[in-house]
């Protein structure tokens, strides 16, 4: 039942960004691209890798959760492209797992976000919350990264700058009840 909700909310999610506004970004490490040694993902090459925690200093994310959340982009990456200048996330519990195309639409892969995911774990610990920016120049960005409700995601997105947004489910009804999350 559990994932029913998960899978609907993905979908009510995609995305009903309601109050998507502008906010300084939180403590961030950023690591040079250089460090990855001409490392390609999706033959592109990384050109942003951010580790963050929010305002109270925390950034660790349900690890678990955040498996369950790549599952869910990666049966949607299956069969869609990401749209223009736009963040798709699946939030299971409090923890994000997303995926944000900065410029055009954008094939996604659940494999990247895997690889993804040990870089983050490699770089900047477990369960911590980050991205990773692939491609550079004006085509073909795209953000993989982790994080909860409520830390800034999807760098870029016409502004260069981090952004916060608050996510509102849409209801959920089955068999005309409806499923309360």
């Amino acid at each position: 039942m559990h994932q029913v909700v998960s899978f609907f909310t993905l979908l009510g999610l995609l995305f009903l960004l309601l109050d998507a506004h502008v906010h300084s970004s939180p403590p961030l490490t950023t690591f040079p691209p250089k460090i990855f040694g001409g490392l390609l993902i999706e033959n592109r090459p990384i050109s942003l890798f951010q580790c963050f925690k929010d305002e109270g200093g925390g950034s660790s994310i349900n690890t678990t959760d955040f498996t369950k959340g790549t599952r869910m982009l990666a049966t949607y990456c299956k069969n869609y492209k990401i749209a223009s200048r736009s963040p798709y996330v699946a939030i299971v519990g409090s923890t994000t797992a997303y995926v944000c195309s900065e410029v055009g639409p954008e094939i996604c892969r659940g494999e990247t976000m895997d690889v993804v995911h040990e870089l983050l774990t490699e770089k900047c610990g477990e369960g911590a919350a980050g991205h990773v920016r692939l491609g550079m120049g004006d085509t073909n960005r795209t953000t993989y990264g982790r994080g909860r409700i409520g830390l800034p995601m999807c760098r870029g997105l016409g502004t260069g700058r981090m952004r916060k947004y608050q996510f509102n489910p849409i209801p959920v009804y089955i068999n005309g009840s409806r499923l309360e999350s």
